[in-house]
């Protein structure tokens, strides 16, 4: 295209093209600050809740205790979560865990010290050695691993399709 010539629309469109992909590569840089900084508030919300929480109890406010705080905080959503997804018929109650469970464990070093007190997994999101370990097995029942024993507290099964979804 010479100086003088205005841009064809082959041209045009090209232009065009490109200012889009510009402006979608700095969407997508401005959304990823931007959740940086939504997790850094939420976090900073947590330390701060958790800060209130154990103040006015007059408990010490210690590394230790915010950590056992946070974790309870957690264990209560973790909870919360669930039992929105028993309400909506998403999960339901089960006696034995299937393929498709949802396990609620705590895990234990050798020594028999918690170091998950509370995990919450999807079967059917598990790899196929780990999962067969679960297949089978009620309430209560312990896995034993190299380094850790994992403790079965709930069984729930996921429902085929979300009640939520269809309606």
């Amino acid at each position: 295209m010479s100086k003088n010539a205005a841009p064809t629309a082959k041209e045009r469109l090209t232009t065009l093209e490109e200012q889009v992909s510009n402006l979608h590569q700095s969407n997508v840089a401005l959304a990823t600050i931007l959740e940086n900084q939504r997790l850094s508030i939420v976090e900073l919300s947590d330390k701060l809740d958790t800060v209130i929480f154990l103040s006015e109890r007059e408990t010490p406010i210690s590394e230790e205790a915010i950590k056992i705080r946070r974790e309870a905080n957690s264990i209560e959503m973790m909870k919360a979560d669930i039992s929105d997804a028993l309400a909506k018929g998403a999960l339901t109650k089960a006696e034995v865990v299937g393929n498709r469970s949802f396990i609620v464990v705590q895990e234990k070093d050798k020594e028999g010290k918690v170091v998950q007190s509370r995990a919450q997994v999807a079967l059917m999101n598990m790899p196929d050695e780990i999962k067969n370990d679960f297949i089978g097995l009620n309430r209560g029942a312990i896995v034993e691993k190299e380094e850790i024993s994992i403790e079965l507290q709930e069984i729930y099964d996921i429902a085929e399709v979300s009640p939520e979804v269809e309606g």
